[in-house]
């Protein structure tokens, strides 16, 4: 049922994906703490605010988006998810536009809003598999391109925050390492949004299957006494 091509175009996914997260995951704290001068609690502090964040709000976004299918694609949550993760991310690297007393604020908050719009692209791509088609084979398929995605995601991150200039304070200039990636990224969500094809539909919810259809409505009857079933 998958096309030539459409398992790499899924892949493509993944592969912005651990461009972003490779760069939270990996530098972000470094930066925190030496470009930035934050203590380290301060630091920890802001990752775990953003942990919490995501057990928050992770499964909303998983639950919103299967609400709103299929009037909104999953494939839709990554066009929209990843560029904005994307900038986020720069803001994140960016040097603070604000008074030294007011950076950890910042920090913050532009990492709480990195972690949310990240899973708002990120939580619907990974149920993108069984939209894309019924088949297991195909699924494996898709997995196994996906992983290989991540892989090579992790590894360029890796690779060229590696190869990167000296910064102004020693070491690796993380805010060009950004830039470079999220340059990178884009093209790879736009991949998966245009590149995937959703096959499959997604299951009523059970009130909807045990209802009969009403003469009175044109689709699955959910509300019984408003369609008069």
């Amino acid at each position: 049922m998958l096309n030539r091509w459409e398992s790499w175009y899924y892949a493509a996914g993944d592969l912005g994906f651990n461009f972003v997260w490779q760069s939270i995951e990996l530098y972000l704290l470094f930066y925190y703490i030496r470009d930035l001068g934050m203590a380290p609690g301060v630091a920890a502090g802001i990752f775990l605010a953003g942990a919490a964040v995501d057990w928050v709000t992770d499964p909303l976004v998983g639950a919103v988006a299967d609400r709103l299918a299929p009037r909104v694609p999953l494939r839709a949550w990554v066009s929209v998810g990843g560029p904005l993760s994307v900038l986020l991310l720069c803001l994140a690297f960016a040097p603070p536009p604000v008074p030294a007393a007011w950076v950890p604020g910042y920090a913050l908050l532009t990492y709480l809003g990195l972690r949310f719009f990240y899973g708002v692209g990120n939580i619907p791509y990974g149920a993108l598999t069984a939209r894309i088609s019924p088949d297991a084979n195909d699924h494996m398929i898709l997995t196994s391109a996906r992983m290989q995605g991540a892989a090579l995601g992790g590894l360029i991150a890796a690779l060229t925050y590696a190869l990167l200039p000296t910064g102004r304070v020693g070491g690796a200039d993380f805010r060009l390492g950004a830039l470079i990636l999220a340059g990178l990224a884009m093209p790879a969500f736009l991949a998966t949004s245009w590149g995937t094809r959703e096959r499959v539909a997604p299951l009523r919810p059970l009130a909807c299957i045990l209802v009969a259809p009403s003469p009175k409505c044109s689709r699955w009857c959910c509300d019984p006494p408003r369609c008069g079933g």
